[in-house]
C-alpha cells in the first residue's frame, strides 16, 4: 500500500477549507468593499470638486487643466464625457507599437491613460515646467518621456506615427500655427496623422479663455488652416451644452485618416 505524502494531504485539506471559507465570505466581503469604494469615490469627487473651484475660480486663471478633476468630478457634474471622448478620437490614430508626439500635453493625462497603452513610446512636451513636473509625478509611465519644450521654437526629432494637439491650437496665432503645422508635417512618418481638438468660438466674439489667441468659428474656418499645410483633413463638431468642440484629423495620406472613405474602415452597408 502506497504511503500518502503528509505534506501533500495537508495542502489538499487546507485548499478545500480555504475554498469553503472563500465561498462563505465572498458575498459579505464584496458587499463591504463595494460600500467602501462607493464612499471613497464620493470623497474623491468632493475633493476634486474643491480643487477645481480653487484652481479656476480664484485668480489667476490657469493655462492648464488637471484632467483628474474632469474624470473624478466635472464630467459627472456637467453631464458630459468630453475628457473620454477626446482621448478616444485621438487614440484612433495611434498604431500599436507606434511612436507618438503629444504637443502641449499639459498634465500628461492623455499620454498616460490613452496613448501609452498602445504606443511603444510617447514624447510629451509642454512649454510650462509646472504641468510637466506634475505629469512626471502623477501621470508617469515607462514609455513616456516628458519634456519642457516650446513648440513655437522647436519640436522633438521624428519621425512620429501620430501627433496629437489636444485643446491647444487656440493658444497660438495664425502665423505660429502655420509654422507648427509645417514642422509636424515634416516629422510625420509615411501614413502618419495629426489629430486634435479645439473649442468653438462664441457667437458674441468673447474669448472662452483669456489665454486663447485664435478661436475658430466653425469647421470650415479650421479646415482652411489645416488644408493650407496638409493634403487631406477633416473636421467635425460635438456639442456639449455650454461647450462645442471641433475635432480634426490631418494627413498627407487620405487612407490613414480614421473613417475616411479611402481608409477602408468606413462600413456603409
Amino acid at each position: 500500500m502506497a504511503r500518502r505524502d503528509p505534506i501533500g494531504v495537508a495542502r489538499l485539506v487546507v485548499k478545500r477549507v480555504d475554498t469553503r471559507v472563500k465561498r462563505r465570505l465572498k458575498r459579505p466581503a464584496v458587499s463591504v468593499l463595494r460600500s467602501l469604494n462607493w464612499w471613497m469615490r464620493r470623497a474623491s469627487a468632493a475633493t476634486h470638486r474643491l480643487q477645481g473651484q480653487v484652481e479656476w475660480r480664484w485668480p489667476p486663471t490657469p493655462e492648464w487643466f488637471d484632467h483628474h478633476v474632469g474624470a473624478q468630478y466635472l464630467g459627472q457634474a456637467e453631464r458630459q464625457n468630453l475628457g473620454e471622448e477626446r482621448g478616444v478620437f485621438t487614440n484612433l490614430i495611434v498604431p500599436a507599437g507606434g511612436r507618438v508626439l503629444d504637443m502641449c500635453c499639459g498634465d500628461g493625462y492623455y499620454s498616460r491613460y490613452f496613448y501609452a497603452h498602445r504606443a511603444e513610446s510617447v514624447v510629451a512636451v509642454d512649454f510650462d515646467p509646472e504641468p510637466i513636473g506634475y505629469a512626471r509625478k502623477v501621470n508617469a509611465a515607462p514609455n513616456i518621456a516628458y519634456e519642457v519644450r516650446d513648440v513655437r521654437v522647436s519640436l522633438p526629432d521624428g519621425p512620429f506615427d501620430a501627433v496629437v494637439w489636444n485643446g491647444a491650437i487656440e493658444h497660438f496665432t495664425d502665423d505660429e500655427v502655420a509654422v507648427i503645422l509645417a514642422r509636424v508635417r515634416e516629422r510625420l512618418s509615411p501614413g502618419g496623422v495629426l489629430a486634435g481638438d479645439t473649442v468653438l468660438a462664441r457667437s458674441d466674439g468673447s474669448k472662452q479663455l483669456v489665454h486663447h489667441e485664435r478661436e475658430y468659428r466653425g469647421e470650415r474656418d479650421l479646415l482652411r488652416t489645416l488644408r493650407a499645410v496638409f493634403a487631406h483633413a477633416c473636421v467635425w463638431r460635438v456639442e456639449w451644452g455650454r461647450r462645442t468642440e471641433l475635432y480634426f484629423y490631418a494627413s498627407n495620406d487620405e487612407a490613414a485618416i480614421p473613417f475616411a472613405a479611402a481608409s477602408g474602415r468606413l462600413v456603409t452597408d
